[in-house]
């Protein structure tokens, strides 16, 4: 056997093993001076907006907020918790893992404001790149700034205050749309729960502007019950929120057609059902 043959072979084996190893400590080093310097951000952040960093147990309350506004795993997926503190409560800056990755995220809670499963984020309207280099070449407008709303929750929920509070809060966040737009922020609200988040995290500069929006952001949502005139409205004799009945309801409860006509599945006829009229009488001859 001659060993002259494999050195080719064992010499590109060696470079490659030095240079993952030299890589991986590449990694390694950067992924530390990463955390000491989002460290750093964190402290002068605090040390800037009067917060203090959460370094006990995360409190209850707050792990059940992470929890209910879609933070995962270990005590609703918190990191980096700052907390601070004013007239309206307690509020906290952290870092929060989601289903879909890490993002920024400012909680807090407000008694007044009860709404379910309600979310507004910025839509991208800019499509692909090659949709942006065409409208481009074409000096096409870019398309304008939108939001998208998702609420979802029980119908038995939805009455006119909260249909007023939802209204509101959605305007607020097309007023905001200079700072919600290129930060990227969300506003999600789960009954007295409320999230400010950005789709990643933040550091630096970015992480101060989120942080001095997300404040201002909170002073404002604190407003809208009664702002909105949400506040002077009942939501029931006995304290259950009760449902509005619209038009078409109405219409469809008033209608005389039975339900064999559309199936069981619709209670009370459809409504493109059109009444049958009686064959014309044929006038007997006399």
């Amino acid at each position: 056997m001659n060993i002259v043959h494999y050195l080719p072979a064992l010499g590109l084996g060696a470079l490659t093993m030095a240079l993952a190893v030299l890589l991986r400590s590449v990694v390694v080093v950067h992924r530390r001076r990463q955390r000491e310097q989002e460290q750093l951000d964190l402290a002068i952040l605090a040390e800037s907006r009067g917060l203090s960093p959460q370094e006990q147990r995360l409190p209850r309350s707050l792990v059940d907020a992470a929890s209910t506004l879609g933070g995962k795993g270990r005590e609703g997926g918190l990191s980096c918790v700052l907390r601070g503190s004013d007239g309206l409560g307690s509020y906290y800056l952290c870092r929060r893992r989601t289903s879909r990755g890490s993002q920024q995220a400012f909680l807090f809670e407000n008694q007044l404001l009860t709404l379910r499963g309600l979310r507004i984020s910025p839509v991208n309207q800019s499509g692909s790149r090659w949709q942006t280099l065409r409208r481009k070449l074409r000096h096409e407008n870019p398309p304008g700034f939108a939001l998208r709303m998702e609420w979802e929750c029980a119908t038995d929920s939805v009455d006119q205050r909260s249909v007023l509070m939802a209204q509101a809060l959605y305007l607020l966040m097309a007023d905001a749309r200079e700072v919600v737009e290129p930060l990227s922020i969300h506003l999600q609200v789960e009954d007295q729960r409320i999230a400010i988040h950005a789709r990643r995290p933040l550091s630096g500069d970015a992480l101060r502007v989120f942080t001095d929006v997300a404040i201002e952001l909170r002073r404002l949502v604190a407003e809208v019950p009664r702002s909105s005139g949400a506040l002077r409205l009942s939501p029931g004799e006995s304290g259950a929120v009760k449902p509005t009945e619209s038009e078409i309801t109405r219409a469809v409860r008033m209608t005389e057609f039975p339900a064999t006509r559309s199936g069981a599945a619709v209670p009370y006829g459809s409504l493109a059902t059109v009444r049958e009229t009686p064959p014309a009488k044929v006038p007997s001859a006399t």
